[in-house]
């Protein structure tokens, strides 16, 4: 008897707890609201020191050149990337690639975001 009870239990019960329990549990939009706020103060601070830390480097002449150095590596990497054929034949395949166009705007925005 207490065999059959068993097996019943284990058939019956996964049915029971598939019925009474929710599917799943979706929190409400609004709870993140608190979460997404902390984390933009966050970023704002951050991006307010960037801008004050690339101030000063500038007026340390070797901070002046280290940066100018970086900033015409990554310019020249940048061309080499823009010019490469088989870079811009996968990109179009893939469509992740941007148009100069639309890479001027989407810049443009993005500096006009920072201008106060």
């Amino acid at each position: 008897m207490l065999w059959m009870l068993r097996h019943l239990l284990f058939i019956v019960l996964p049915i029971i707890v598939h019925f009474l329990l929710p599917a799943s549990f979706t929190p409400s939009p609004l709870a993140l609201v608190p979460q997404t706020n902390f984390a933009l103060q966050a970023l704002h601070r951050r991006v307010q020191l960037l801008s004050f830390t690339s101030a000063i480097t500038f007026r340390v002449p070797e901070f002046r050149q280290t940066i100018g150095n970086y900033w015409e590596t990554q310019r020249m990497e940048g061309k080499w990337a823009r010019e490469d054929e088989a870079i811009n034949r996968l990109s179009e395949k893939t469509g992740t690639g941007v148009k100069r166009e639309v890479a001027r705007e989407i810049a443009s925005r993005f500096k006009r975001g920072f201008e106060l």
